[in-house]
This record gives structure tokens, C-alpha cells and sequence, in this order.
């Protein structure tokens, strides 16, 4: 599960900027929250749900955008040598960071084991790349400076030695492939483990994630049944119209429902999805095997645009279903972009589970959690503040009626 998601000189992100799933030293307004919403793993209290709120362009995208870019460089930098010049984007508003390397971290719990995995980059080579582990206390496994490993941990990461036997073969150990994707490639096992957790445990979706998802639905259509009925059931306790969900001989979802002949004489008729059905019905087809995955097996899911297309009571929703025991008992971790102000309710969310992005003058964005403000009650209607601009990360709207009035 996710601990932390760090950030700094990445396209309107200058400074370090951190998203934060531990849960805060907090007592909140319904106390059921506390019991509901925290879970423990190793000595941490981590929440299950966040929400991300902040004007457009203010840089919430490039949140979601930053942890992408980190899990494309670990997939594939081994594997494509122009990964760092596609993906690598620095703050070009100040001219020192501009040209320098752009930072990403990430902490993370797998069997209760501690991880910090991160590196700095630029477009064209890997600056610095590092991993430590924590079982009781935080120890270094490697240290990475430009092409040279300063520091490594011989006993407990010994398959590191496979680049060091190799480090003058640019095959192995190149300018701007990671540590970690070398050495997973290797099959070496810590790697291996450490890497797959990061883009298989810790799911980013957006649009560019549409077709693995095609992909992982048209299993579930075809190949395993029981799963099938599980989303058809969450689908229809949506829709109670839609009686049936398959895929034809084109790969094509079809959503099935009922027609009545002449004679009053049911008959199922097929819709394909993309061309005849609403966007709102794609979302939550798309959506739901995701969800029900990651309820079922636990997991964290980064989830771009959540409310677009979704009813607000079913955003709701949603979230009550990873923040309860019942329907979250291996303790999923969600954590969403929105704009829902619904979900900034006392009863529903506690206030470290609300977070802003907000950007300044410069062009900056910045991270701030709602618990981070002072003075702030649990009696206090969160929506209301925000709306009146107490936590800012709101849009600048005062001008708007000026350009209609040229």
C-alpha cells in the first residue's frame, strides 16, 4: 500500500511536493470515520481513501501525470532508450530548474516491509537513483551517483553485483536506464518484486490506460465466469436495465437489455458500447471491474477525472465502499481527482483524507492538506469554506465577465 508519493521539478511542480496517505494524529467529528477510514500496516495508520480538489489547471493532472511518468521510466527504461526525453517534462518558468533533473520518490508497505524507491532524471540520463528498506529501522540497499553505484548493501541486495560485474557494458548499465529495471530484467528477485508492486500494486488510470483496461475486461467476459457475474451485478445495481454484458466476434462490449416484440414476448437485444451507449455508462462499464479488483484483492488505484460522467451519489458511494471494513477488508486504497464538493462532508471524510492543489503567480502548484489549516472544526462545513475561497485552490473567476463586456 501506499505511504507517500513525492515530487519536485516536474512540469508545474518546483518544489518538493508530497501526496501523503498516513493518516493524521486527528479525532473527527463522527468517530466511526476513525475506526473506518484508518488502517494500520507496520507501525503506520494509512488512510484508504483521498480526495485531490484544485481549480482547473492548477495541477492536479500533473500529479496523477508525475506518478505515471515515474511507473513508465521503471517499466520500460530499460527496454526504450527515448523513455526519459518522452516522458521528463522540469519547471520551465525558473531558468535554474529548468535545466536541472526532475525528482520522483515513492514509499510504499508490500508484507510488511517498508520501501523508499527513487531517482532523479533529466531527458537525457539517470542523475541519482536510490533504495532503502525498512524492517525495523531504515537501512540503504543502494546508492546510485550519475553511472557509478557508490553504496550497496551486500548481504541483503547481492543481486546488484550482476551490474557491477557488468558496469562497462552500456547493454547493462546505461546513462539513462534505472538500477531497479536493470536488475528486473536480470530477474533479480528484490527488483523484480519491488518494481512490479510499484505499476502493478499501485494502479495509475486515466484515458491513456483505457486500452489495458479493454484488454483486462475482455478476459473477464471471456475467460472468467464468476467475475463476469460480479460486475454485470454491480453494473445493474446501477442499471437495472442493462440484463447482460458480453463481447462479440470483433471484440467489441456489448451491453444487453430487453425489447418487447408484437406480443409482449421479451427478446435481448445487444448495444455496442463505444457507439451506442452514453459516456456515463462507459465510465462506470470501464470503471467497475477496477473497483471490484481492487475490494477483492487489495491495491491502490490513482484515478484521474473521477466525477466525470459519475452521479454524485454514485461518487459517494464509491467512496463509502473503500472507506468501510466490510465491503474493504484488504484495506484498497483510493485516491481520486475531482471536483465532487459533495464528498467534503464531516460524516463521509476526515480531514487529512482531503487534499489541494493549488498554483501561484509563478506558475507553481502546490500540495496542502485540509488538516494542515488551522482553526478548522469538525463542526465546520468543509464544502461551504472551500467554496468561499478559505482553502483557496480555487479558479479566478472575477475577470470572466469583463471579456463579455469588451
Amino acid at each position: 500500500m501506499l505511504v507517500e508519493f513525492a515530487v519536485e521539478n516536474f512540469r508545474s511542480f518546483k518544489d518538493m511536493q508530497r501526496l501523503q496517505m498516513e493518516a493524521a494524529n486527528i479525532t473527527s467529528k463522527n468517530k466511526d470515520l476513525d475506526k473506518q477510514n484508518v488502517f494500520k500496516a507496520k507501525n503506520l495508520n494509512l488512510l484508504k481513501f483521498k480526495a485531490i480538489y484544485g481549480a482547473n489547471g492548477s495541477g492536479k493532472s500533473n500529479l496523477v501525470n508525475a506518478m505515471a511518468t515515474m511507473w513508465q521510466i521503471i517499466k520500460n527504461s530499460f527496454k526504450n532508450d527515448g523513455i526519459l526525453d518522452e516522458y521528463i517534462r522540469a519547471f520551465r518558468l525558473d531558468e535554474v530548474s529548468s535545466k536541472a533533473p526532475s525528482f520522483f520518490q515513492i514509499v510504499f508497505i508490500h508484507e510488511d516491509i517498508q520501501y523508499r524507491y527513487g531517482f532523479e532524471a533529466d531527458r537525457e540520463r539517470i542523475h541519482s537513483e536510490w533504495l532503502f528498506v525498512k524492517k525495523r529501522k531504515e537501512v540503504p540497499y543502494f546508492l546510485r551517483e550519475d553511472n557509478e553505484i557508490i553504496d550497496y548493501n551486500e548481504s541483503s541486495f547481492s543481486e546488484i553485483k550482476a551490474i557491477l560485474k557488468n558496469k562497462h557494458n552500456n547493454a547493462l548499465f546505461r546513462k539513462n536506464s534505472l538500477v531497479l529495471s536493470v536488475l528486473a530484467i536480470l530477474n533479480g528477485n528484490l527488483a523484480t518484486l519491488i518494481s512490479q508492486t510499484i505499476y502493478k500494486k499501485i494502479t495509475i488510470f486515466y484515458d491513456m490506460e483505457i486500452p489495458r483496461t479493454e484488454a483486462f475486461l475482455a478476459y473477464i467476459l471471456s475467460k472468467d465466469e464468476p467475475y463476469k457475474r460480479r460486475v454485470l451485478s454491480f453494473l445493474q445495481s446501477i442499471d437495472d436495465t442493462i440484463l447482460g454484458i458480453d463481447i462479440d466476434k470483433e471484440n467489441q462490449f456489448l451491453i444487453q437489455r430487453n425489447r418487447l416484440d408484437k406480443n409482449n414476448v421479451p427478446q435481448l437485444v445487444n448495444f455496442h458500447l463505444e457507439n451506442e451507449e452514453a459516456e456515463g455508462t462507459k465510465k462506470v462499464f470501464y470503471l467497475t471491474p477496477m473497483l471490484l479488483k481492487l475490494l477483492q484483492l487489495g491495491g491502490t488505484l490513482i484515478l484521474d477525472e473521477f466525477d466525470a460522467r459519475l452521479h454524485p451519489l454514485l461518487s459517494e458511494k464509491i467512496v463509502s465502499l473503500f472507506n468501510s471494513k466490510e465491503t474493504n477488508p484488504n484495506n484498497a486504497q483510493l485516491v481520486v481527482v475531482t471536483h465532487n464538493t459533495n464528498l467534503m462532508s464531516a460524516n463521509l471524510l476526515r480531514r487529512d483524507q482531503i487534499l489541494f492543489v493549488s498554483k501561484n503567480r509563478k506558475g507553481e502548484s502546490s500540495i496542502v492538506d485540509l488538516v494542515e489549516f488551522k482553526g478548522i472544526r469538525n463542526t465546520t462545513s468543509y464544502e461551504k469554506d472551500y467554496l468561499m475561497g478559505k482553502y483557496g485552490a480555487l479558479p479566478y473567476l472575477n475577470k470572466i465577465e469583463q471579456i463579455f463586456n469588451q
